[in-house]
Formats: structure tokens, sequence, C-alpha cells
């Protein structure tokens, strides 16, 4: 009886160790305080594929080192893939539409190419 009592306990306390975030909480943690603090301008699924994250930065995005938007977003999609399997995220500056992050196919991020100055031969008029 000893026995049973204790390995319920045991899988209840693992039970309670591996909780999952859901996608809600995922939005929340990005959308929240710290992430506007780094530059989160807004979040939300992509209209039309739910399990895309959208994610779009502004300027306190770009004032913070490399290194730490590399971090952000690479915790980024590590907690969007755990809560939607598959998922997938796309980092946007909210003043172009441009990408601010590129993924890599091993899911690494890449800090994309500032945007050429307008007019110039890579952008249009």
């Amino acid at each position: 009886m000893r026995r049973a009592a204790a390995l319920v306990a045991l899988l209840a306390a693992a039970g309670a160790s591996a909780h999952w975030p859901s996608a809600d909480d995922v939005l929340a943690e990005i959308g929240g305080p710290e992430g506007r603090a780094a530059g989160v301008v807004e979040v939300r699924r992509d209209a039309a594929v739910a399990r895309v994250l959208l994610v779009r930065v502004g300027s306190r995005w770009h004032a913070l080192s490399a290194g730490r938007r590399l971090e952000l977003a690479d915790a980024w999609r590590e907690h969007w893939r755990r809560a939607v399997p598959g998922g997938e995220v796309g980092v946007l500056d909210a003043a172009t539409g441009r990408p601010a992050v590129n993924y890599d196919g091993r899911g690494r991020a890449r800090l994309a190419p500032p945007a050429p100055p307008p007019g110039t031969a890579a952008t249009p008029p």
C-alpha cells in the first residue's frame, strides 16, 4: 500500500512539473511587460495559418545588442514550438513589415539585414 501511495505521489509530482504552456500562455508572455520592454509592438497568431506566430518589433528591439535579439528570437521560437507542434515564428520590423529575424534550416535565429534606404535600386521608389 505504501508503494502504491508513493507511486501516485511521484506521478502527480511529475505531471505537475511537466506543464506545457498553451499558445495563449506564450502570446501573453511575449506580449507582456518584458516583451514590450524588449521592443515587442504586437504579437499574434497569423489569421490564415494558426501555427504561425507573428511578432512585430520596434525601435527598442533594434536598440538591443545583436546577441540579446538572437537570444530572444530563439526563446520565442522554442516556447512557441512547445505550445504549438510544428509552430513557426515570424519576427517582423513593425515600421517596414520586413523580417527582422530569419531562422535557418536548423531553427536558429539569424538577424536579417537592415532594409536598404528608400529609393535605392533594391527598393521601389
